[in-house]
This record gives structure tokens, C-alpha cells and sequence, in this order.
């Protein structure tokens, strides 16, 4: 559903919360900070802001785009789950001192890099949201989720689940929480224009 989301240049308030995630098993009690939050939609003038680059004199060095980093080591993905707005790239690297071989089937984002030699490194870029999920075809116990959102209002809780959104105007908002082992979790929330909005996000 579109959402009109009013506000004024001089008005923002602040969103955040916590993160539980129930009573899983034990092993997942460790994982809260695997959940990522995002927002369905956000103001285009929202999304300037975020995506805003860094004010340069015009004798300085342009910056490089940041690109979000995996690495491949102990046989594992690191981190295990990344966040990135549609549209972004990512880079995957072979720290290991074995060959591997990122791809993935997900509808979403399809790709295979073919196998990757220690040390080397290899780039893919998401254009659709979603979830992608990454397999290694040598080891197939490595997994690694890329979340794809619509914008770049997202964020990652800490390790005791406290999670904060940046800045927003006013309006009526769409919250998605997503974690690896449950799932999606989906809140309505209004935002006042000033003020904060503690919002708990439960599985």
C-alpha cells in the first residue's frame, strides 16, 4: 500500500525500539543482532538526505563509493546477514585459504561468481528488493543473507536488541523486521513531528 507521508522541513521525529525474539532455542539467543529493520517507504526528500555524499573543495579527492564488504573466511561468510538499499553493490572476498564458490538462486538476485582462488575478491550488485540468500557450491553449510531494501532508512539492532532509525518527518509509516532464523515481522507506526516513538518489535 502507498503511504502519503506529509512533513515539514523543520520537523523530525525519531524512531526506535527493541528487538526480542521470543523464546527460540538457545542458540539463537546470541543472534538478535541478525535481525534487520526498515522502512516500506520513506519521503524522497528522506532519501536525499540519507544518500546525501560528504561536502568536498574542489582541489580534494573524490571518495570512491562505499561498497558493503563480505568476507569468506573459516569457511563461513562474514557477517552473516548485510543489509543494502536497492541498487547498491557488494563485495565478496576470499580470505580463506581454500577456493569457493558464491552463488545464489534466490528470485530476487540470481548470480553465480565461479570459484573464487584465496585472496581474490568479486562484485554483485541488487537491483530488486528482497531477500537473497548466498550458498558456497564447495561448502555448502556456508550461507550468507543479503537483505535488499527499498531505501536507506534501515538499520541493525546491538547485541541486546536496541535498534534506531534515522531522523523522518512526520506521517504514517510501514516498519518490516526481518530475521534469518523467523521470518518477517511487519508494525504500522504514526511518527509524531517531534519526539520519539518506542516501537517493540516481537516474534
Amino acid at each position: 500500500m502507498l503511504l502519503a507521508l506529509a512533513a515539514t522541513a523543520s520537523t523530525a521525529g525519531e524512531l526506535r525500539g527493541d528487538v526480542s525474539l521470543g523464546h527460540p532455542p538457545d542458540e539463537h539467543r546470541a543472534h538478535v543482532g541478525d535481525a534487520v529493520i526498515w522502512l516500506e517507504q520513506i519521503p524522497e526528500k528522506t532519501e536525499r538526505k540519507l544518500t546525501r555524499t560528504p561536502f568536498r573543495w574542489y582541489w580534494q579527492r573524490r571518495e570512491p563509493p562505499h561498497l558493503t564488504r563480505i568476507v569468506q573466511s573459516g569457511r563461513n561468510y562474514h557477517p552473516h546477514v548485510v543489509a543494502l538499499a536497492a541498487g547498491s553493490a557488494l563485495v565478496i572476498r576470499n580470505e580463506d585459504d581454500v577456493w569457493h564458490g558464491p552463488f545464489s538462486v534466490s528470485p530476487t538476485r540470481g548470480f553465480d561468481l565461479g570459484k573464487l582462488a584465496p585472496g581474490r575478491a568479486d562484485t554483485v550488485s541488487f537491483d530488486s528488493t528482497g531477500v537473497v540468500a548466498v550458498r558456497c557450491d564447495i561448502f555448502p553449510d556456508m550461507s550468507l543473507f543479503v537483505v535488499v531494501t527499498p531505501n536507506h532508512a534501515f538499520t541493525r539492532p546491538d547485541e541486546s536488541g536496541k535498534w534506531r532509525l534515522p531522523e523522518l518527518p512526520a506521517g504514517h509509516y510501514v516498519v518490516h523486521a526481518w530475521h534469518p532464523d523467523l521470518g518477517d515481522s511487519r508494525r504500522e507506526v504514526d511518527l509524531p513531528a517531534r519526539g520519539s516513538v518506542t516501537l517493540p518489535l516481537r516474534w
